[in-house]
């Protein structure tokens, strides 16, 4: 059983980190944004297309999928 509850402290990690790390790409993208735009504003011309896309950031792994639920089988 102690396995089963090393499963689930390790999924609620996960979920927590991927959470973490979804909430820095998001401020990440604004601050990307954000410094294209005042690049724009202030005449920066060229130079304002070299700033990365915000959109571009992504996780490829969303560990909020992962089930709550730890099943037991056999012997519990």
């Amino acid at each position: 059983m102690y396995l089963f509850v090393e499963i689930q402290s390790t999924v609620s990690s996960l979920k927590s980190t991927s959470n973490n790390i979804q909430l820095e790409l998001m401020a990440a993208q604004k601050n990307l944004t954000d410094a294209q735009d005042k690049c724009t504003k202030t005449g920066g011309g060229n130079a304002c297309n070299e700033i990365p896309v915000g959109n571009e950031l992504k996780t490829e792994a969303n560990f909020t999928k992962v089930s709550n639920k730890v099943f037991f089988v056999g012997n519990e």
